[in-house]
C-alpha cells in the first residue's frame, strides 16, 4: 500500500498482529533516491514511545529496502512514522499498528451467508394474540408502514403487519436456499414498538412475535438445517415503557420514573426528576442506561445467559460506540463462556475509532469479534454510482491492513439494512432526500429505472459475495425490494411477487460462495478507473466493468466461467461494457 509519496512504500499488507507475533515492517524506496538516513518513530495516542534509527538497508531489483523490527509490544493501538532523509527532501510514511490478544478468537459465522430479518415485516405465522394498544394492518401487500413527513418526526411505531418468529420457521427452507448459515434477527425482547429497540423486558421474547416458546423452536428448527441465530441487543437504552423505567405504569414493577426508591433508579441519569433525563439522541421514549454494577450484572448474569442457554450463537450490539469498554469487556467474558460471537454496530473503520472523545478498543481481543462493515458498503456503492474504483480499492486495502483476520472474517458485509435506503433504490441514483413521507410512499422506480438499477444490483452482489468477510443479506434485497428511508425500507416481504431474475442471480452467487470459496486474499489487476478487477486466492478472477468500453484482462491459463460455464482458452478475456465476469482457473500455463 502506498502512502503520501509513491517513492516510499510500505510493503506490509497487514498491520494487525497478535501479541505473540514477531513484527517486522518493510519499507521500499525507489532506487533513484539517494538517502542519507532513516528512522522510525513509534507512538501511542499520548506519548512518543521510541525512535529506531534505520540506516541499514539493502537492495532488491527495484527498491532500496528498510526492515524495522518491533519487539515485545503489549496489547494496544500504536502509530508509527517512518522517515527517509535525503540532501534535499524528506519522504514519510505514517500508519497504525494494532496488537491484539489472540486467546478468545472465534469464527462462529465464518461459513455461509447471514440473513437479516426485520421480524414484523418478514412473514406471518402461528396464532398470536393482538394487543389492545396497537394497530394491526390486515393487508400485507398494499398497506404502507406508519411514517412521518420528515426524518425525526414523531410517530408511535405501534402499528404491526403481524410478522412473527413462527412465520420465520415456516420460511426456513427459503432462507436455507440462499445458502444461509446464520439468521440475524432484529430485536426480539418485549417492547411497545414494532422495531423493538425500546426494550420493555429483556427477560421475555415479545408475545407478539410468539414469545420464548417461538424463539426456542426457531433455534431448534434452524439448527436442523445448520443455521444458527444471532440476536440484536440494545443495551445503551431501554424503552420508557419498560419494567425498568415504567413511565406509564403498565408494569407491576416500581420503575425509575415512578420513584427514586426504585431498584432501577440508578440505571438512569435524571437531570430534573422525573421528566428530564438523558435519552438516546434526544428521543424521549429511549432513556439511556447508566452502566452501574447492578445493570452490568443483570445483562451479563441474567439476560445473556438466558438466550445463550436457549441456543443462540451470538449477538449484535446496537450503537456500540456508546457502550463503554468496561461493559463491552464484561459482555465479552460472558459470551465467550458459550464460544459465542459479538458483532458491533460500527459505521467507520473500527480498528482506530474515536467515539465521544475516547479511542475504542474493539479489536484488541476482549470486546468485539467483528463489526457491521459500512466502509465496504460505501465503497461498493461509490464505485457503482461514480464509476470510479479508487474509494473501493482503498477501502478494501485499508480493511485488510487494519483488521485482524478473524475480525475481518466475522464482520458483516452488506448492501442494505433497516437503517439505510434499499440498495436497489440507492443504485437508481434517486436518494429521496428532502422529499416528504407522503410523497415517498407513492414514489416507485419506473420500469426503465428499475431495469438499470437491477443490473447494477447484480454487480453489487457479485462484489459483495467475493469479498473477505461474512456476507449479510437484508431481507428482500435478494429480490430487489425498493424503499427510501425508514420506514419505507421496512416494507413487508412480498411473498409470491418476487423478482425471480435477481433472486436467481443472488442464489447462484451464494451457492458459489459456499461451494467454490470465491472469497479470500485479493490481488488487484490494473484497469481503467471505471472497472475493477481482482484475483482471489490466485485461482479466481472477478471483474466488473462499468466503462463504455470493453476491458481486456490477461490470463495465465485456461479459465471457466462460474456462471455461464464458458471455457476461455486464450491468453486473455474480454469483458464487455457494463458487464461482469467471475472465472476460475482450471489449467495453468507452464
Amino acid at each position: 500500500m502506498e502512502f503520501k509519496n509513491n517513492k516510499l512504500i510500505l510493503k506490509n499488507k497487514k498491520l494487525a498482529f497478535s501479541v505473540t507475533s514477531d513484527i517486522t515492517l518493510t519499507f521500499l524506496l525507489d532506487r533513484d533516491i539517494c538517502p542519507t538516513s532513516a528512522k522510525c518513530v513509534l507512538k501511542n495516542d499520548n506519548t512518543e514511545l521510541l525512535t529506531i534509527i534505520a540506516n541499514d538497508c539493502y537492495l532488491d531489483k527495484e527498491f532500496i529496502c528498510y526492515d524495522v523490527s518491533l519487539q515485545e509490544l503489549s496489547i494496544g493501538l500504536y502509530f508509527f512514522e517512518f522517515y527517509v532523509y535525503t540532501e534535499v527532501k524528506t519522504f514519510q510514511c505514517n500508519e497504525l499498528i494494532l496488537i491484539y490478544n489472540n486467546l478468545n478468537i472465534v469464527k462462529a459465522i465464518n461459513n455461509g451467508i447471514v440473513y437479516h430479518i426485520f421480524i414484523d415485516r418478514f412473514s406471518r405465522g402461528g396464532c398470536i394474540s393482538k394487543r389492545t394498544d396497537a394497530v394491526y394492518f390486515d393487508d400485507w401487500y398494499n398497506t404502507e408502514p406508519e411514517f412521518g413527513e420528515y426524518p425525526g418526526d414523531y410517530i408511535p411505531n405501534n402499528s404491526f403487519f403481524g410478522g412473527t418468529i413462527y412465520g420465520i420457521i415456516e420460511k426456513l427452507d427459503y432462507i436455507k436456499s440462499l445458502g444461509t448459515s446464520c439468521i440475524y434477527l432484529s430485536p426480539v425482547f418485549e417492547s411497545y414498538s414494532n422495531h423493538k429497540y425500546d426494550t420493555g423486558d429483556y427477560m421475555k421474547v415479545d408475545e407478539g412475535f410468539g414469545g420464548d416458546k417461538a424463539l426456542k423452536k426457531l433455534i431448534d428448527k434452524a439448527k436442523e438445517k445448520d443455521i444458527s441465530i444471532i440476536l440484536d441487543c440494545a443495551f445503551n437504552h431501554t424503552g420508557d415503557d419498560s419494567v425498568y423505567f415504567n413511565k406509564y405504569g403498565k408494569y407491576s414493577s416500581l420503575g425509575a420514573y415512578q420513584s427514586q426508591e426504585s431498584p432501577y433508579y440508578s440505571w438512569y441519569n435524571f437531570r430534573e426528576y422525573p421528566d428530564v433525563y438523558d435519552c438516546w439522541w434526544g428521543v424521549k421514549i429511549l432513556p439511556k442506561t447508566v452502566r452501574t454494577e447492578t445493570f452490568k450484572n443483570f445483562i451479563c448474569n441474567n439476560v445473556l445467559p438466558k438466550y445463550f442457554d436457549m441456543g443462540i450463537t451470538g449477538i449484535r450490539l446496537d450503537v456500540t460506540d456508546e457502550l463503554e469498554d468496561e461493559l463491552l469487556g464484561e459482555i465479552n467474558s460472558t459470551v465467550k463462556k458459550y464460544n459465542g460471537v459479538i458483532i458491533g454496530e460500527v459505521w467507520e473503520d473500527a480498528s482506530n475509532k474515536i467515539a465521544y472523545g475516547n479511542r475504542k478498543k474493539y479489536f484488541l481481543g476482549n470486546e468485539l469479534d467483528g463489526v457491521t462493515n459500512y466502509p465496504l458498503r460505501e465503497g461498493i456503492i461509490n464505485f457503482i454510482l461514480t464509476k470510479n474504483n479508487t474509494q473501493l480499492i482503498d477501502t478494501i486495502n485499508t480493511l485488510e491492513l487494519h483488521y485482524p483476520d478473524h475480525c475481518l472474517y466475522n464482520s458483516l458485509n452488506f448492501l442494505g439494512s433497516h437503517d439505510t435506503n434499499r440498495i436497489i433504490t440507492i443504485l437508481s441514483g434517486i436518494s429521496g432526500e428532502g422529499i416528504k413521507g407522503s410523497e415517498l410512499t407513492n414514489l416507485k422506480l419506473t420500469l426503465n429505472e428499475r431495469s438499470q438499477a437491477k443490473n447494477l444490483l447484480k454487480f453489487a452482489f457479485l462484489l459483495l459475495l467475493t469479498m473477505k468477510g461474512t456476507p449479510c443479506i437484508y431481507y428482500g434485497d435478494e429480490i430487489g425490494m425498493e424503499g427510501y428511508r425508514d420506514p419505507f425500507n421496512r416494507r413487508p416481504y412480498p411473498w409470491g411477487k418476487e423478482d425471480n431474475d435477481i433472486l436467481e442471480w443472488t442464489k447462484t452467487l451464494c451457492k458459489l460462495r459456499n461451494t467454490e470459496k470465491i472469497s479470500g486474499a485479493i490481488s488487484f489487476i490494473e484497469t481503467r478507473l471505471e472497472c475493477i478487477a481482482y484475483q482471489i486466492n490466485k485461482n479466481f478472477i472477478c471483474v466488473v466493468n462499468l466503462s463504455e468500453n470493453d476491458e481486456i484482462i490477461n490470463l495465465d491459463g485456461y479459465y471457466s466461467d462460474l456462471i455461464t460455464e464458458k471455457i476461455y482458452k486464450d491468453n486473455y478475456v474480454i469483458i464487455k461494457s457494463n458487464s461482469c465476469i467471475l472465472i476460475e482457473r482450471i489449467i495453468k500455463n507452464e
